[in-house]
């Protein structure tokens, strides 16, 4: 798969980062995908647990989030392709993939983030 190049076309960093997950492995995933120029590697969240984090204004193409906690989290102006689903209930039963979770996104102010479905 062919993701497009970030928006902003500049490094990312961890000041870009709001509010890390409060998970330390989520963390380390994050930080380590900030360590690194656009637009690649890409961010490899699948299944972990991003509770807590506020990922606003980040450019997120190419975020692996499949089976990752996102409850709580904020997306203030954040943009990307993503492939989900992505469990969205403080439970972690409930999960969205597709249209749902790109309007779930939305409604916690993404600026937009489509959602590649994967096969």
């Amino acid at each position: 798969m062919r993701w497009p190049t970030p928006v902003s076309g500049s490094p990312r960093s961890g000041a870009d980062v709001v509010r890390w997950p409060d998970s330390p492995d989520a963390r380390r995933a994050l930080e380590d995908w900030c360590a690194v120029a656009p637009p690649v590697p890409y961010l490899s969240g699948d299944h972990l647990d991003f509770r807590g984090a506020d990922l606003s204004g980040l450019d997120l193409v190419g975020a692996y989030l499949a089976g990752a906690r996102m409850s709580g989290c904020r997306f203030d102006g954040a943009r990307g392709t993503v492939v989900g689903p992505v469990l969205v209930d403080e439970h972690g039963a409930g999960s969205l993939d597709g249209a749902e979770l790109e309007t779930w996104f939305a409604a916690r102010g993404a600026e937009s983030i489509r959602v590649h479905v994967a096969a």
